[in-house]
């Protein structure tokens, strides 16, 4: 088991005799030879599922991605895998639908601007600002789904958008978790992280996650009706922000259901290129690779430092263009200074983005592919 905390010795698995590591917090232990779950506490037993993995296949998921992507295939040549990991990780999956009658008292601010002329015939323009109290009332009702982790300490870079991948592929039915008891522990290689949060307490986190998200989204609803509203009392007039002075927003979950817990894997994958270590994450059951690192090639470099000079003396041309014309006329010059803001802090990306040595890509679930990664690694396999 792996584990970052101090490991208890001398406990061994009660089917096969081999030795477990417990951390002080684990709840549930899986013995990583055979399989068999091991309780630290009998006030704990609970279903578990582990989602089947081909974990056998890692290195071929590696070398797939490496000959599909564009980036990668370009320099596929001077790769080389280094090693590769499979993890399972505990966790749960809670869907609840929710809904509120809300009640709120926002102050908006509201600004107007005026072109006036002075003494001499020249024309300038005065911002005026003034506040107003609004009052908004409504009904609010939503669906939230919340990935739980079963494990008080992860790497959320990797954890987050592999529950997410597997949260899509759960729903869509494309996986289908099977119950520990039957699996067969020959064919599932790889480290199970013990679960330390038992059903009842992922609950209870998922119900109290799933209200600050509903009050979330209901006060950033009533910040846009109450603009609405007071946009619409004073016209020519623009609201500027809202802050809520006064709300009452029960939380009432009219439906809760949480998964049992299930061991999701995921593989880790460490390669060489240009004599630095880089790391790409892929999914165990489909071998999608939903997060890593890519090496920044002189190509993209040279890109992003003319992308940044390019961007900047743009923005700093038109800002410096607009601040010179403010001041003449005696206008807001607040325009100009932003572009020009903006110009620096372009620079300051694009010019980071040159000098990094890795760059990080994520998966994207609007855009992404309806291909699963092992359908295209068995196209690979056939070429090859």
């Amino acid at each position: 088991m792996s584990s970052d905390a101090p490991r208890t010795v001398g406990i061994r698995c009660p089917r096969c005799g081999a030795p477990l590591e417990i951390t002080p917090e684990s709840i549930l232990v899986v013995c990583k030879y055979c399989g068999y779950p091991y309780w630290t506490s009998q006030a704990y037993v609970y279903p578990i599922y582990i989602v089947p993995s081909y974990s056998e296949h890692a290195s071929r998921f590696f070398e797939s991605w490496l000959k599909t992507d564009k980036d990668m295939r370009k320099i596929a040549s001077r790769v080389v895998l280094k090693q590769v990991q499979t993890t399972y990780v505990p966790a749960y999956l809670a869907d609840s639908y929710t809904s509120t009658d809300y009640y709120g008292k926002l102050r908006v601010r509201l600004e107007k601007r005026v072109t006036k002329k002075d003494s001499e015939g020249n024309t300038y323009t005065e911002i005026r600002r003034k506040s107003v109290t609004v009052t908004v009332d409504g009904h609010f009702e939503k669906e939230y789904q919340i990935n739980i982790v079963a494990r008080r300490s992860v790497d959320k870079t990797i954890v987050d958008p592999i529950l997410s991948h597997f949260r899509e592929d759960y729903n869509n039915r494309y996986v289908t978790p099977q119950p520990l008891a039957r699996a067969d522990w020959s064919k599932i290689k790889g480290d199970v992280l013990s679960a330390e949060i038992p059903p009842k307490d992922a609950e209870s986190y998922a119900r109290d996650e799933t209200c600050d998200m509903l009050i979330s989204d209901v006060i950033d609803g009533m910040r846009r009706k109450a603009k609405k509203i007071a946009e619409r009392r004073n016209p020519g007039w623009r609201a500027t922000s809202a802050d809520v002075l006064e709300k009452k927003i029960p939380c009432n979950i009219e439906k809760f259901q949480m998964s049992p817990l299930m061991l999701v894997p995921y593989i880790v994958a460490l390669y060489d290129y240009g004599g630095k270590i880089y790391k790409a994450v892929f999914s165990g059951w489909d071998g999608m690779r939903v997060w890593g690192e890519e090496p920044i090639l002189p190509t993209q470099r040279l890109l992003y430092y003319t992308a940044g000079l390019t961007s900047t003396g743009l923005l700093a041309g038109l800002g410096s263009a607009i601040l010179i014309s403010a001041i003449k006329s005696g206008s807001d010059p607040l325009i100009g200074i932003g572009l020009l803001l903006v110009g620096l802090l372009v620079n300051g990306k694009f010019a980071s983005l040159s000098i990094k040595g890795a760059r990080i890509e994520k998966i994207d679930d609007k855009k992404k592919e309806k291909e699963s990664a092992s359908e295209r690694l068995i196209e690979w396999l056939v070429k090859w």
